[in-house]
């Protein structure tokens, strides 16, 4: 159900939600909203990779904290690849931050601070070489946002497409 500034009781409120439903259905947006929906994709799916970021290397028991570069390597990596192939790349980095760390004994914020790089250049050498990158699947302990479940299947109607193909 829709939050809405009416109140629960308001019938003004189940109107709204019937005629928000339906132009979410027929597709009948007003014109401001086409020109919107690829920023506001971009921005879900930034923010996808950032969380999956995070919980890749807290699972490697690093803390990280994503500044203006981990969000300029990313808005990169999104204009060709997928978010599914966004956690290739993540999960990839972090391991590979996790053996830096055991095989030579650096601190950990040092082996976590390799990880924006290591995903920079692994897009930028996949582009080189013309990888085929292979997606992941969504993992269970990093759901899917229901802002981004609302964007890909109610208002976009594209379902896990919007997870597994690069922003159109």
């Amino acid at each position: 159900m829709w939050a809405l500034p009416y109140g629960k009781r308001s019938s003004k409120s189940e109107h709204l939600i019937e005629d928000l439903e339906n132009v979410f259905l027929n597709m009948n947006w007003p014109n401001h909203w086409f020109e919107e929906r690829i920023p506001f994709w971009q921005k879900i799916s930034l923010h996808e990779c950032l969380q999956y970021l995070m919980f890749s290397l807290d699972q490697h028991g690093f803390k990280f904290t994503p500044g203006e570069k981990t969000n300029l390597v990313f808005n990169n990596l999104l204009e060709d690849h997928s978010v599914a192939q966004a956690y290739n790349f993540i999960w990839r980095a972090a391991r590979d931050a996790a053996a830096f760390y055991m095989r030579e004994n650096v601190p950990k914020q040092h082996a976590a601070n390799t990880v924006v790089g290591s995903i920079q250049r692994q897009v930028e050498r996949s582009r080189a070489e013309g990888w085929e990158v292979k997606g992941f699947r969504r993992d269970f302990r990093c759901p899917q946002s229901i802002i981004s479940r609302v964007l890909h299947d109610t208002v976009l109607h594209i379902g896990e497409d919007g997870f597994t193909k690069p922003i159109s």
